[in-house]
């Protein structure tokens, strides 16, 4: 009997902690993808300066959750977000909008493909 109680509580611990982790995935994704939609907005709006403020504010607080987010989705994934918003500041301040253009478009395909490949889908399962 004991050992069925250890395998019910094992098997709660397990949704618990995959539930946080979609969560936390899911809450962080969509708090950089509202700042990267404002730097987007003000580099079409023409402020230069206040667009790299916010891009680096956006790359500082990704390096914050990328911290939580990497107990939970691998590193190259991360990495490869984090290559892409550290170059948007550097972008933004150089004036070519078809880089930032670009590259913005990156970071937000990467982020929200980073949250689709931790829901547990079919496509995912399979």
């Amino acid at each position: 009997m004991n050992r069925i109680w250890a395998a019910v509580v094992i098997a709660v611990l397990i949704a618990v902690c995959s539930t946080m982790g979609i969560s936390t995935a899911k809450n962080s994704a969509a708090e950089i993808l509202d700042s990267l939609d404002q730097v987007h907005q003000l580099v079409e709006a023409g402020d230069t300066e206040k667009a790299v403020e916010q891009g680096e504010q956006v790359f500082a607080d990704w390096k914050a959750r990328s911290r939580i987010l990497s107990t939970y989705i691998p590193h190259t994934r991360l990495d490869s977000i984090s290559g892409s918003l550290a170059g948007l500041a550097s972008l933004t301040s150089d004036g070519d909008s078809s880089s930032f253009e670009a590259e913005y478009r990156r970071a937000c395909l990467l982020i929200e493909a980073m949250v689709h490949a931790e829901l547990p889908t079919i496509d995912n399962i399979l």
